[in-house]
């Protein structure tokens, strides 16, 4: 018997050669098509056809492979003439399927890898077998076995789900959080570090407040702070690399954002290309920056961070992305915590028309992707508009004031609220004072901490970067610091 595993298992895990093959002939079907309508997937996949496995399906996309690396128009006839049967090319080419998305078909040939890989991980469970027989040694072993473990299938006996499996382990990771070889990802507030237990752990926050809170503003502050990770004494350390999906600002915004935060300037006056930029740090006082010389400053800097910015559509953001982005995170950056942060919910589209569904669905995945990929997902959601005054602490006569309280209160304050709540394992609220100064104050609410308690956390908005004043404390259910 295989030492890793049961070859009777992995037999059961190749049930589907027919949904293989016909995920191959899909794949072939709309790489076609889309050569044809002038669609250049075939240059955008690098599909190789070593990885289809049907013959017959193979010798086409050989051909198709072949006309495209020579420049060649890949179509329907020509790919006949090649292969010298034109009636298998017709049957492929009128079988029905729409030319997909880019990101739909990249992420059905995902699939074919992965199924590919777990084809490799079963021979060499049988070639390993007939290495036992003969002794082979370790080196071997591990030579045949480099790079297939994330694909061994999962064992289905009741024996591996017994406490023991998985008992040493966890108790591993216990240990490490203990001695500081396993930390939490930090943040540039210190007592909403001490809030979250310490900083940003695995897990899913999700981050909710009104239109123009700072809540965009605040996930990034969190995310180059990271990304930018330095000791007390200022030297770097492990930097965390980051993946912010911004649905709703461009890239100009984004790199306006993050040379704002490392200069002593406003971000819009950069967006808006202002020469002179008032100092955030004086406010009202005669100090100007200058633009051009901030962006020569920080420039470098700024592109050596492990920083990652996706775009994305304001017409719709499919969340089953986010596992293949997560899946090249971890190939880029195989060791350690990532951030991923998705802004915002309410422009995620999926297979229902209902919004509340699709950010459900959205919620969930995040979850799933924190957990498979030891990330720290952050979603951020807008909020209901009747929760408006709520949250700027207008709403009412003898409410609760901002930054007192039970913060928990503020739990299903998101707009189509519901799963983002029940699937998150820390719920931070944004409550910003109503005012026509800046800076302005924020009370931070940990309306839900799965692994602590819910509190509050007073910090100071000019715009751009937010800040903790010194005085204050962090407060707790109950007024206790």
């Amino acid at each position: 018997m295989c030492p890793s595993c049961r070859i009777c298992d992995l037999e059961s895990e190749s049930e589907g050669d027919m949904d293989r093959q016909e995920l191959e002939r899909e794949i072939v079907a709309v790489l076609l098509h889309g050569e044809t309508v002038g669609d250049a997937t075939m240059s955008a996949h690098d599909l190789k056809p070593s990885e289809i496995q049907d013959s017959g399906l193979k010798t086409i996309y050989q051909a198709m492979y072949d006309l495209h690396r020579a420049g060649k128009s890949v179509a329907a006839f020509e790919v006949g003439e090649l292969i010298g049967d034109h009636r298998k090319v017709d049957d492929l080419s009128t079988s029905g399927y729409s030319v997909p998305s880019a990101e739909i078909i990249e992420r059905r040939i995902d699939k074919l890898r992965e199924l590919n890989q777990r084809d490799r991980w079963a021979s060499a469970c049988r070639q390993a077998e007939t290495m036992l027989a003969r002794e082979a040694p370790l080196a071997e072993f591990q030579e045949l076995f480099a790079g297939l473990d994330r694909y061994r299938p999962a064992d289905r006996r009741l024996e591996s789900l017994h406490l023991a499996g998985f008992l040493n382990a966890q108790t591993d990771t216990i240990a490490r959080r203990i001695d500081g070889t396993e930390e939490p990802i930090p943040l540039p507030w210190p007592k909403v570090e001490k809030l979250m237990g310490g900083g940003l752990w695995p897990g899913l926050t999700v981050l909710v407040g009104n239109t123009g809170s700072g809540k965009t503003q605040l996930a990034i502050q969190a995310a180059h702070y990271a990304a930018s990770n330095k000791d007390k004494d200022g030297k770097d350390k492990d930097r965390v690399p980051v993946l912010y999906i911004g649905l709703e600002i461009d890239r100009l915004g984004m790199v306006c954002r993050l040379l704002g935060l490392r200069s002593d300037a406003y971000w819009s006056d950069l967006y808006f290309g202002h020469l002179e930029c008032p100092s955030r740090s004086a406010p009202g006082i005669d100090l100007i920056h200058n633009a051009t010389e901030i962006i020569n400053t920080h420039r470098e800097a700024l592109a050596e961070l492990p920083f990652y910015f996706e775009p994305g559509s304001m017409l719709g953001w499919d969340p089953l992305e986010l596992d293949r982005l997560c899946r090249k995170m971890r190939v880029k950056h195989p060791a350690g915590p990532f951030i991923v942060v998705l802004d915002f919910l309410q422009l995620v589209r999926g297979e229902s028309d209902q919004l509340r569904e699709n950010i459900g669905r959205a919620a969930y995945m995040g979850r799933a992707a924190a957990r498979e990929h030891g990330a720290s997902v952050i979603l951020i959601s807008s909020t209901a508009r009747e929760n408006y005054g709520t949250l700027a602490g207008t709403k009412g006569k003898g409410d609760v004031p901002l930054g007192g309280g039970n913060p928990s209160r503020f739990v299903g304050m998101g707009k189509e609220s519901g799963e983002i709540e029940f699937a998150c394992d820390w719920l931070l609220t944004l409550c910003a004072e109503e005012t026509e100064t800046m800076p302005r104050t924020v009370h931070l609410a940990a309306a839900k901490v799965r692994a602590g308690r819910p509190g509050w956390a007073k910090l100071s908005f000019d715009g751009t970067e937010f800040h903790e004043p010194k005085a204050d404390k962090i407060v707790g259910f109950g007024g206790e610091p």
